[in-house]
C-alpha cells in the first residue's frame, strides 16, 4: 500500500524531521516539515548533574524517549562519567526508537515495553520484573506527563527524576506549511505527542488560519490533547511508533479505497 503522494504535515522537532519526512517518501508521500517543538538542553542542571554522580545508587534506570537518551548520555559525557558504570544498572525504555538510541550508546536494555506508551509500559513492567522497594531514576522532559512517575511509585519503587531536556514551543508556522494549511491543501496532520498538538493550535489559532485535514496521532496521550481541543482522531497509531502512525493512515486510505469502488 503507498501515501500516493498525500501531503503529509510532519508535526516534530527539527532533529527529528528528516528521518521522518525519509520514512513518508519512501512510502511515496510527500513530506511537509512543520517542526512545532524545540528540543534543546535544561536551562538548570543541577538536579540531572546530582543523579549522574550518584548513578550507582539506582538499580534502574528508565527511558521514556530517543531524546532523553541523547541528552542523559550527552551530560554523562560533560561529566567524563565512564560507561562501566552502568554495567550494574538495569535499563528499561518505551518505544523502538528509544532501544535504538540506547543501542547507538552501546548500552543493553534489560525490559522493553510491547507497546510504545507510559500507560502500557506501567501495567507491563512490574508484572515482569520485582520493582517494590527498587530506587529507579527517570530522566525526562520539562513537560512530561506524571503517568510514569507516578505510576512506578504507586507500584512501590523508589523514584527519582530529573529534567533531562526541555521541550519549546514554536513561535510560527514554517512558510510552505502556513501556505499549504491555508489553502486547505494538507492531507494529514501527523501528531506525534500532547505538544504537538497544542503548539500547532496555538499557531493556527495566532495566525487566523482555519486548515482543513485529516489527524493522525501517534498514540492515547496525543488523542486526549485532540479531543481536548474538539477534534477526534482519523486515526491513532498501534504500534504508538512514527512507522506505526504512516501504517494507520496507509489503512485508512486503502479502506476509502474500498469503500469507493463497493
Amino acid at each position: 500500500m503507498s501515501l500516493n503522494q498525500k501531503r503529509l504535515l510532519l508535526l516534530r522537532s527539527e532533529d527529528d524531521m528528516e528521518a521522518s519526512a525519509q520514512a513518508v517518501r519512501e512510502r511515496g508521500g510527500v513530506a511537509v516539515a512543520c517542526p512545532m517543538i524545540c528540543i534543546r538542553p535544561p536551562k538548570d542542571t543541577s538536579a540531572l548533574d546530582a543523579a549522574i554522580q550518584k548513578i550507582n545508587h539506582f538499580d534502574w534506570i528508565v527511558f521514556t524517549s530517543p531524546h532523553a537518551v541523547r541528552f542523559f548520555f550527552q551530560r554523562v559525557d560533560e561529566k567524563k562519567i565512564e560507561r562501566n558504570s552502568f554495567q550494574v544498572i538495569q535499563i528499561a525504555a518505551i518505544g523502538p526508537s528509544t532501544v535504538n538510541a540506547l543501542s547507538e550508546q552501546k548500552i543493553p536494555v534489560t525490559f522493553q515495553a510491547e507497546k510504545a506508551n507510559a500507560v502500557e509500559f506501567i501495567k507491563e513492567f512490574p508484572a515482569q520484573f520485582r520493582i517494590k522497594g527498587q530506587r529507579i531514576f527517570l530522566p525526562l522532559s520539562d513537560i512530561a506527563l506524571r503517568t510514569m512517575p507516578d505510576g512506578l511509585t504507586n507500584a512501590g519503587a523508589i523514584v527519582s527524576e530529573a529534567v533531562a531536556y526541555e521541550n519549546a514551543a514554536a513561535e510560527s508556522l514554517p512558510d510552505e506549511a502556513r501556505t499549504l494549511l491555508q489553502n486547505q491543501e494538507i492531507d494529514w496532520a501527523l501528531f506525534t505527542s500532547p505538544s504537538t498538538v497544542r503548539n500547532l493550535f496555538q499557531c493556527l489559532k495566532s495566525e487566523n488560519i482555519n486548515p482543513k485535514f485529516q489527524s493522525a496521532s501517534i498514540g492515547p496521550s496525543t488523542s486526549a490533547a485532540l479531543r481536548e481541543l474538539g477534534m477526534e482522531p482519523d486515526v491513532e497509531a498501534d504500534p504508538h511508533t512514527f512507522d506505526g502512525l504512516l501504517d494507520a493512515i496507509d489503512v485508512s486510505g486503502g479502506l476509502l479505497d474500498e469503500l469507493t469502488l463497493s
